[in-house]
């Protein structure tokens, strides 16, 4: 068995903490969705990887998913992205989380589908990737009870993105950006969503796009929601 290919059961490991992922464990999103890539070419140091994730869950079982009552219906949502990270393809990754009633409700994190040319188009492309999600919520909260919800907030934290998104005149630093991505300007217009800036070091979603230190790490999974109790 080659050192890039040990026998082990991989998959089937990947598989268990992506269950865990889609339904409460957001804090591990972003280890498994790095780890995942690497399913038909894992090495020891990818597996030594995987038991540490065990690990970190064992020692954590008892972070819940935690709402609080409200009196208003207020969708938050937060995204971030990093830029050119992945060494094997230059392409960025794109994280983000919404909250209702002071928890979280849905969530993601994905490499981007392409090549962003400055940490501003990474930023604007993820946060036009979280504004689908943010009018399918929108739209399903409307829709259970009977009540249009306020413009979703997304907090960003690059004001560079947020003025590009919010200015319909057309800029030749952005002409080459899919077309798909401008999807966004028209959700801000239609008042579903209102972009709003957050400062990177309260910016929830870098937990989505990269692995952190101890203590932000800590402080970001009790500010998503994810509380001992």
């Amino acid at each position: 068995m080659s050192e890039n290919n040990i026998d082990v059961p991989y998959q089937n490991a990947i598989g268990c903490l992506m269950y865990l992922v889609v339904n409460s464990r957001l804090d591990i999103a972003y280890a498994v969705s790095y780890l995942s890539q690497f399913n038909n070419g894992h090495s020891l140091e990818h597996w030594n990887c995987i038991k540490r994730v065990f690990r970190y869950l064992k020692a954590t079982s008892d972070l819940l998913l935690t709402f609080k009552k409200t009196n208003s219906i207020c969708i938050e949502g937060y995204v971030d992205a990093t830029w050119g990270d992945h060494q094997d393809d230059r392409r960025s990754h794109t994280g983000f989380i919404f909250k209702l009633a002071g928890g979280p409700i849905s969530w993601e994190t994905h490499k981007q589908r392409t090549i962003a040319l400055s940490s501003c188009e990474a930023e604007y492309m993820a946060a036009s990737e979280a504004c689908k999600e943010a009018v399918y919520l929108r739209r399903l909260i409307s829709e259970v009870l009977c009540d249009t919800p306020k413009a979703v907030k997304l907090f960003v934290d690059n004001q560079s993105a947020i003025k590009i998104a919010e200015n319909p005149v057309f800029h030749n630093r952005t002409k080459h950006i899919d077309i798909r991505f401008h999807f966004i300007r028209e959700v801000i217009n239609d008042g579903k969503v209102k972009l709003e800036y957050k400062p990177s070091n309260e910016m929830i979603a870098d937990e989505l796009t990269k692995g952190l230190g101890r203590i932000k790490h800590t402080q970001f999974v009790r500010d998503m929601g994810l509380i001992r109790i």
